[in-house]
């Protein structure tokens, strides 16, 4: 959107021209997902998920000035001129892939489960050629500001549970989860792993008075983020 003035820091600034706002923006993404479930006897359940998800962000000058030319703001005038004054690139993804498994013994329904995703980021950010405001006519303010990454994180976890019908009016749940987040620098080397995520849960459900009329619940657990 272009709009003939831009109010920025208590300063009502005037477009000169166009240029510093005729730009180029592209974005889009792609998502897919694929799920499987099978009952390998009647008491046992096997399912997983594979996921995979992509964005993209690229924004840029749309004419030769726009590109080219500095941004640049003039507080004595009140004026904007220039170009757009920077451009970037970036792409996100994001795959994941669990399984779960569901035995269901009894008064018991044992589950547990295997999860990865891998997180990437590439992004390239460059204030090109720089941003620059005039205060008065002996001072200036040049900003310029580049940047370049390509990080990621990988997280493992894995779970086991069981859902306990203790008696007729009491279940009780009971679970242990494991996470592990590896973060990967710029460098692709591992910079910081965070191990032994151990997280215990406990919960209860305690049906009160006649049946489907009242329930008394509670849990307690660690959880990691």
């Amino acid at each position: 959107r272009i709009g003939p003035a831009e109010f920025i820091a208590g300063t009502s600034f005037i477009l000169a021209y166009p240029y510093p706002y005729l730009s180029f923006i592209e974005t889009g993404s792609v998502d897919a997902s694929l799920h499987w479930k099978s009952v390998i006897k009647k008491n046992i359940l096997i399912e997983g998920a594979m996921a995979y998800f992509d964005r993209n962000e690229n924004f840029k000058g749309n004419t030769e000035i726009s590109l080219t030319e500095p941004h640049f703001r003039d507080l004595t005038n009140g004026t904007i001129s220039g170009g757009v004054g920077n451009f970037y690139e970036t792409k996100s993804t994001r795959a994941s892939a669990w399984m779960h498994g569901t035995i269901f013994l009894a008064n018991h329904q044992i589950k547990t489960g295997l999860h990865f995703e891998d997180n990437k980021l590439d992004d390239f950010y460059h204030l090109s050629p720089y941003h620059l405001t005039r205060a008065n006519d002996s001072h200036y303010i040049k900003f310029v500001w580049n940047q370049e990454e390509i990080v990621s994180n990988k997280v493992f976890s894995c779970f086991l549970q069981d859902s306990w019908i203790a008696s007729r009016r009491l279940r009780l749940n009971l679970g242990l989860r494991w996470d592990a987040q590896h973060l990967f620098g710029d460098d692709g080397k591992l910079a910081q792993p965070l191990n032994n995520q151990i997280q215990p849960r406990i919960g209860f459900v305690h049906q009160l008075g006649a049946s489907g009329t009242q329930k008394l619940f509670g849990s307690i657990g660690r959880f990691y983020q």
